[in-house]
């Protein structure tokens, strides 16, 4: 397999950024862009799987979290003021 990674992404690579959105189309672009620019992208379409994704201890904490605001399970700004607490 081949790798291209653009100039400028080489601060990009083993950076990893999780997506939360309830909606898969934008989880599916913005996740493409962000691979396409060397980022390790992890995703979830929930609030309940972004918890238990972060509850697993072998799961490695994202370094950017992209977090959908309006989700019919949960309020993001909550679930933010949740997870920092934590």
């Amino acid at each position: 397999m081949t790798v291209t990674v653009r100039p400028g992404a080489a601060a990009a690579v083993g950076t990893r950024i999780l997506i939360v959105d309830d909606d898969p189309a934008v989880v599916e672009s913005v996740a493409w862009v962000l691979q396409e620019h060397g980022y390790d992208v992890a995703a979830e379409t929930s609030a309940q799987a972004l918890l238990a994704r972060l509850a697993r201890e072998e799961e490695r904490t994202p370094d950017l979290l992209l977090l959908d605001i309006l989700m019919p399970d949960g309020d993001g700004v909550e679930l933010l003021e949740l997870i920092k607490r934590d």
